[in-house]
């Protein structure tokens, strides 16, 4: 059981900073790159169009972070040979590309592939696939590219569905991950927490994921 702080950065001052509140507390993190083509308003580095430039930042971060980048782009394929040698963990969202059979064969011993559901995605559609990723991140929200979002409940049900199908391959949530929505998942078969606000947001972040931590994994925190 493990919690997952997720930025979206909205420069690389922004993602340095945010990153030193969870230094020497938090190993792994989640960095959301948003085109703002597939998702939400476009994130560091799409809005000055300068991906080939965070390449170099997102390798020296990755001396001390383990990465998982969660791409919220349209054609991830663009951008899969650039960030292989740095990510420990890829995300492609559903939907976003046409070639998604190509991608996930690039899973090799040293990344690891997920897919993204939404909860419109009819799960029928998704399981072709369970056998061919290493994880499922479920959106607990409605929408995504934003931090911040109300809980959707309709994620509850899906995540048993897919654990009671798949009980080996791990699932992920990303999205209004609390104190409160915290347990709900884990109860319904979550075993990754990906949470942006109630950690950045807090008065306090390196509290806040530590009490998270806890609460995921009581025994390991």
């Amino acid at each position: 059981m493990k919690i997952i702080p997720a930025i979206i950065p909205e420069s690389e001052e922004h993602l340095r900073a945010t990153l030193e509140k969870v230094r020497g507390v938090a190993r792994e993190v989640q960095i959301d790159l948003v085109d703002g083509v597939y998702a939400g308003k476009p994130s560091w580095p799409f809005i000055e169009n300068t991906f080939d430039e965070c390449l170099p930042v997102l390798s020296e971060l990755a001396q001390s972070y383990d990465i998982e980048l969660d791409l919220m782009v349209s054609e991830p394929e663009k951008y899969l040979e650039k960030v292989l040698p740095i990510a420990r963990r890829i995300i492609i969202h559903w939907g976003s590309t046409i070639q998604l059979e190509d991608i996930l064969k690039l899973r090799n011993e040293k990344v690891k592939f997920g897919i993204a559901l939404t909860n419109d995605i009819p799960l029928e559609d998704f399981y072709p696939y369970a056998d061919q990723i290493d994880f499922v991140q479920c959106m607990g929200i409605a929408s995504v590219g934003v931090q911040g979002n109300d809980f959707d409940p309709r994620v509850l049900p899906r995540i048993r569905e897919i654990h009671a199908r798949y009980p080996h391959l791990e699932i992920s949530v990303d999205g209004h991950v609390t104190m409160f929505t915290l347990p709900l998942l884990k109860d319904a078969g979550v075993t990754r927490f990906v949470s942006g606000s109630a950690i950045f947001g807090a008065d306090n972040p390196k509290e806040a994921f530590l009490s998270l931590q806890k609460l995921a994994d009581p025994f390991n925190a």
